[in-house]
């Protein structure tokens, strides 16, 4: 069963046209895209990660400069979130000693948004 997007009636999935409203299934989709599309702003997206430093602290020139890189050309920073990725190791030794190495890096994930079409 499928909705009919115009009255809300249910009917069949191999049904063409709403016997209650008579809204054409194969006409209708298109149209309700083009109307959708007139009333809405389009937007796309981008997705910047930066790394730490080596010291495990956040590279605040690297930041600052994809954040102005993106600035000039017409991005609006919409979201930030950090990632922290972990790596543990291990090895074993003799005699049942075993020694690893933990590690992480953290991430500083931006992400960018910006409108490539306006609504009229």
């Amino acid at each position: 069963m499928k909705k009919c997007p115009n009255c809300g009636e249910l009917v069949g999935d191999n049904v063409d046209i709403c016997f209650n409203c008579r809204f054409d299934f194969k006409k209708g989709y298109e149209e309700l895209r083009k109307n959708i599309e007139a009333i809405n702003d389009f937007y796309e997206y981008d997705v910047v990660c930066v790394l730490d430093d080596t010291t495990g602290c956040v590279d605040i020139n690297l930041l600052k400069s994809e954040l102005e890189k993106h600035g000039k050309e017409g991005w609006r920073l919409v979201n930030t979130f950090s990632n922290e990725i972990g790596k543990i190791t291990q090895s074993i030794g003799a005699g049942g000693v075993a020694s690893g190495t933990n590690a992480t890096i953290d991430q500083t994930i931006l992400l960018f948004e910006r409108c490539i079409k306006r609504y009229k």
